[in-house]
């Protein structure tokens, strides 16, 4: 999509992107960019292999990129937008190289998910046992909210099952205590054709068969990770500044054999809450005993003090 640019006003925003032509045609449609253009918003492309001050509309207010992995010019780019942001802080690029590379390997982009989980530990926004797919809280609230208001995100299981034998690949799935069934993913997230491919693992016969190769494009290194139903979709959250907007997503359906391990991990984990509870209620019966004995000492001690 080309766009010349007309004489820029003292708010117009220009926006440069570096987009392969599949992801322009999914995002600019016509009435997108008449809309844009009245509020003063203007789209202009951007060439990878040409320096980004030659091009039309530099200086850039916003420069959206997502230049493949499978680009002749990938490297190169990244060099030259990571240098323009350098030396032009009032551009906002969407996203640097450095940051798109936190989750291009699946083997690393759900380590966010245990941050999150490691800075509500540390500000003790609530106690609770996570069991796999379920979150149990109990009774004690952090200084901003409740432990019935706190839920769990929890990212699934999962290994990088390394080059090795069959029966080297089932067992590091089996020390793993991953249950079948599974999902086997490629390790890069890069835009690649492969990158894309996924495999559904119903059991050990299929496991070898991408240890094998048998899934064109997927072999290991990859990523084996738990099957964790989710209704047959899943929602994209976008978040600029403090609007969010969610899509919703065809997925792959749930599966029988994850609504038993999803059961089994249920029990364990009401099991594991009911026994804090009775553990809470037992604490706080001693407590209270404690604190009636006290009374009485203290009661006591003043009556003979006073008979004296």
């Amino acid at each position: 999509m080309a766009s010349s640019l007309p004489p820029r006003g003292d708010d117009d925003v220009i926006v440069g992107y570096a987009l392969t032509e599949k992801k322009c045609r999914s995002l600019f449609s016509p009435e997108l960019i008449a809309h844009a253009r009245d509020q003063g918003v203007h789209f202009l492309p951007i060439d990878p292999a040409v320096e980004i001050e030659a091009q039309t509309g530099h200086p850039f207010d916003v420069v959206l990129q997502k230049v493949p992995a499978s680009s002749p010019d990938k490297a190169t780019w990244d060099d030259r937008i990571t240098a323009y942001a350098a030396a032009h802080p009032r551009a906002f690029v969407v996203d640097l190289p450095a940051a798109v590379e936190k989750i291009a390997n699946r083997a690393t982009m759900l380590d966010a998910v245990k941050k999150l989980h490691a800075a509500a530990a540390n500000e003790q926004l609530a106690t609770r046992v996570v069991t796999d797919d379920v979150a149990v809280h109990v009774a004690e609230p952090g200084p901003r909210t409740s432990a019935s208001s706190c839920r769990a995100v929890r990212a699934p299981r999962q290994i990088v099952a390394s080059e090795g034998t069959e029966e080297d690949v089932i067992a590091e799935v089996r020390d793993a205590d991953l249950e079948l069934p599974l999902l086997a993913k490629s390790l890069v997230a890069n835009g690649t054709a492969d990158s894309h491919k996924v495999a559904i693992v119903h059991d050990v016969e299929g496991l070898r068969c991408v240890v094998r190769g048998d899934v064109a494009g997927l072999r290991p290194p990859c990523v084996i990770q738990e099957y964790v139903n989710h209704g047959g979709c899943l929602f994209k959250v976008y978040v600029v500044g403090d609007v969010v907007t969610t899509t919703r997503r065809k997925s792959l359906p749930d599966l029988a054999g994850a609504r038993r391990r999803l059961r089994r991990r249920r029990k364990v984990a009401e099991a594991a809450e009911r026994r804090l509870r009775r553990t809470s209620r037992e604490s706080e019966r001693r407590l209270l005993e404690r604190r009636g004995r006290s009374s009485e000492d203290a009661g006591g001690g003043g009556g003979r003090g006073e008979g004296g």
